[in-house]
């Protein structure tokens, strides 16, 4: 990013490494991974999360409505609308309220945006979440901004997701209209900005066609680098890929508004690939690798969210890019993410390719009063755009439940059984009294080898769950019927592969809540 932000040394074991002692850099990719079990890929953001969110607390990186902790919380709610945990929800939620639903004063817009999409999203969770500043923001914003604001790559993550959203709240069509008119100004006219006054540059926009990428903003438009080659930096492409996935998430699929997003995106995506080391990660610098060899983590994980969420809207074909996310995957879960959770190989706040914290470790590690050097050794927006990421290759594996036809043993009006497998983890099935099952046919044989189950409220709820192929016989998958554990259950089936059209959750009881009511907000099986 643009602006200025203490960090302290958290690059100081980067910076000390010399060029000779610094990683090698790996080929281009070769080698086919496959995709991990949608158990193994959310319990492994979580990991990510759960050691993150405790260090939120005692945090003395600020302004915390800032762009760096928007997006981790961004990154936290996607993650709740994967796996359902009643705490990142509640996170989310207490912080909104520590800022008021305001966003800061401290930075330039469009990055104070950035908190207004979660703040939106949050809002349709829980009307607490207040979007009154925020309504006076786009409105101030839609009547006074003018186009050059969005003059840095960066801003296009920042800014342009929240445009959708208030064109959807307000129904204006005068937000769809600023955010292309933002969006074309950037892509055909952010070279001529007026950081760049008196300079020539050898075209006016920040997107390089015949590269398929983009330039960071005008100072680096037919600049090299030491080594004689331009400047495309990983993250900020990052950025710009991601915000073209999550201004389609509120567009209409296939519409007009649409089509130049999703244009871009496959374009971006296509070009980016061919810069893929051999680990899976990206480096600081697409065009040049060996200026910065170690890997990096925020521009890695980005674009492994936009190529995920593209496959999942069926904008990316499957087949051409899921080796690369898998790929990407196992980089981030075995070299970025370490056992405790610690996400590593984070480039500094910047503008402009540069070194890694490669630490296996923060310099100094949190407690229960103080959050060491996590917050700029691993800073909010790299995890957040890990937590992104995991939850967008989460949406991947084949989920064969979600959609399916139910029968039950119980429903409460309301809150019906086809609302336990219907995708929505902020909806429910709920029953009174114990036992009470749900059972999903899947329409056919399927090979079952994990499942999820989101209780409500993150309650203790006791639970089994049986497979069978013909209806008459079942067969335990899982047995949580002694439970004490609170929260979403990810399993993998200790059996291996289990072949089953039918998927049976029979709930028992509840550990330490006073409820006659089973609850259940998704139950799904891959």
């Amino acid at each position: 990013m643009r602006r200025a932000m203490a960090v302290g040394g958290a690059l100081a074991i980067a910076a000390m490494l010399t060029p000779a002692a610094r990683p090698v850099v790996p080929s281009l990719v070769t080698a086919s991974v496959d995709l991990p079990r949608h158990s193994t890929i959310v319990n492994a953001t979580k990991r990510a999360a759960d050691y993150y969110r405790t260090t939120y607390a005692h945090t003395t990186l600020l302004p915390k409505a800032g762009w760096s902790w928007a997006t981790y919380s961004q990154g936290v709610q996607a993650l709740y609308r994967q796996a359902g945990d009643a705490a990142y929800l509640s996170d989310g939620l207490a912080w909104g309220r520590s800022n008021s639903w305001h966003t800061t004063t401290r930075e330039i817009d469009p990055d104070l945006l950035k908190a207004g999409q979660t703040y939106f999203d949050l809002n349709a969770i829980d009307r607490t979440a207040s979007l009154a500043a925020m309504d006076a923001t786009m409105a101030n914003d839609l009547a006074h901004q003018p186009l050059s604001r969005y003059d840095w790559e960066d801003a296009l993550f920042m800014g342009l997701p929240v445009w959708t959203r208030w064109a959807k709240r307000t129904g204006q069509v005068a937000y769809f209209d600023r955010l292309d008119a933002l969006y074309a100004w950037a892509r055909d006219s952010g070279a001529t900005s007026a950081r760049c006054r008196g300079r020539t540059v050898p075209q006016t926009g920040l997107y390089d066609a015949a590269q398929g990428l983009w330039y960071r903003d005008c100072t680096f438009v037919g600049v090299r680098d030491s080594r004689g080659q331009p400047i495309f930096w990983a993250r900020g492409n990052g950025w710009v890929i991601a915000a073209m996935a999550q201004v389609l998430e509120s567009l209409p699929p296939g519409g007009p508004r649409a089509q130049k997003y999703a244009s871009m995106l496959r374009t971006m995506a296509a070009r980016l690939v061919q810069a893929q080391g051999s680990d899976g990660l990206w480096r600081a610098s697409l065009a040049d690798a060996a200026l910065y060899p170690e890997p990096e983590t925020s521009g890695t994980a980005l674009i492994t969210y936009a190529l995920a969420s593209g496959i999942a809207r069926g904008i990316l074909d499957r087949a051409t890019y899921l080796p690369a996310v898998a790929r990407a995957w196992q980089g981030l879960t075995t070299i970025s993410l370490q056992p405790n959770g610690f996400v590593t190989n984070c480039q500094r706040p910047g503008g402009s390719p540069g070194p890694s914290y490669l630490g296996h470790v923060p310099r100094i590690a949190p407690t229960s009063t103080s959050s060491g050097t996590v917050n700029t050794d691993s800073p909010p927006y790299c995890v957040g755009a890990f937590l992104l990421a995991g939850s967008a290759v989460a949406r991947l594996p084949n989920n064969l439940s979600t959609g399916r036809p139910v029968t039950f043993t119980g429903q409460q009006v309301g809150h019906e059984a086809r609302r336990v497998n219907d995708g929505d983890v902020t909806t429910r099935w709920s029953a009174p009294g114990f036992p009470k099952a749900v059972t999903i046919d899947l329409g056919a044989d399927h090979l079952l080898t994990n499942s999820m189950v989101v209780p409500y409220a993150g309650r203790a709820y006791r639970f089994r769950i049986e497979t069978s192929t013909d209806k008459v016989h079942w067969r335990l998958a899982i047995d949580h019927s002694t439970t004490r554990i609170r929260g979403s259950r990810l399993d993998d089936f200790p059996s291996g592969a289990v072949a089953a059209r039918y998927a049976r959750l029979t709930v028992t009881g509840v550990y330490a809540t006073a409820t006659i009511w089973a609850g259940i907000q998704e139950f799904a099986v891959y």
